[in-house]
């Protein structure tokens, strides 16, 4: 039999291990429901050049030059300001989903505080996901993962430091393809799918030689946050240089 004491410290132990899981349980239900109703309800491209995404209307994002718009075949050039982010080590998964929101926490973690400086930051837009797919690619096998948050100016020239991050100068290369895709959320097929449909879309171009070049990994960028379900913005991007 449990005493007073041991069941109300029982009590306690169960209810931090259940805060601990709700990011986990939140983003896998977001997610879960966005395959039934939301995957055909992204923020898609409209007009003569990709919309900014609302995010970035409420949120610092990177800032970029277009190159090139081409609606009909759906790519962007894009030549980006290097900034400065904060990374996460590399993670081996064989799911883009675990692997992403493992990233997710610690990012978030190191927003809120967690960091040598005991900051905390406002948000900002897209983070990018680097997706370093085994060859020949496989569902089943493991890949690897690289995700990063966009530091605030505030913190550009000096940003707080932390042993789960690291800081990083991006772009890695001069220039960057980008498609925006039609999937609310991404996960590795699709994002394997966005980028292939951009190099399809590129042929014929000037930029079609650079993009083939052996190169860096797939890079996705996402603009929400996983309980965000309505106008959702995904990107896939090549990085290469001319």
């Amino acid at each position: 039999m449990y005493t007073h004491r041991q069941t109300t410290y029982y009590i306690i132990d169960v209810y931090i291990m259940m805060i601990s899981f709700l990011p986990k349980i939140a983003y896998s239900i977001c997610f879960i429901l966005s395959c039934f109703l939301f995957d055909h309800h992204a923020y898609f491209v409209n007009g003569k050049k990709f919309p900014i995404p609302l995010n970035c209307l409420r949120y610092e994002c990177p800032s970029y030059d277009i190159i090139q718009t081409n609606m009909k075949e759906g790519f962007e050039i894009r030549k980006y300001n290097s900034a400065a982010w904060a990374s996460t080590r590399l993670i081996s998964s064989t799911s883009f989903i675990l692997a992403a929101n493992q990233a997710f926490l610690t990012l978030f973690n190191y927003t809120q505080g967690a960091n040598d400086r005991a900051r905390k930051f406002n948000l900002t837009a897209p983070v990018l996901i680097d997706v370093y797919t085994p060859t020949p690619p496989s569902s089943t096998r493991i890949s690897s993962y690289v995700i990063y948050f966009y530091l605030p100016r505030k913190y550009q020239k000096r940003p707080p430091l932390s042993n789960k991050v690291s800081i990083v100068k991006l772009p890695p290369h001069e220039y960057a393809a980008v498609r925006r895709t039609s999937s609310a959320f991404l996960n590795q097929t699709n994002t394997a799918y966005e980028v292939s449909s951009l190099r399809n879309s590129l042929r014929g171009t000037s930029w079609v030689g650079a993009v083939t070049a052996p190169a860096a990994p797939l890079t996705a960028a996402s603009y929400n946050a996983p309980f965000e379900l309505k106008d959702r913005v995904n990107e896939v991007i090549i990085w290469f240089d001319v």
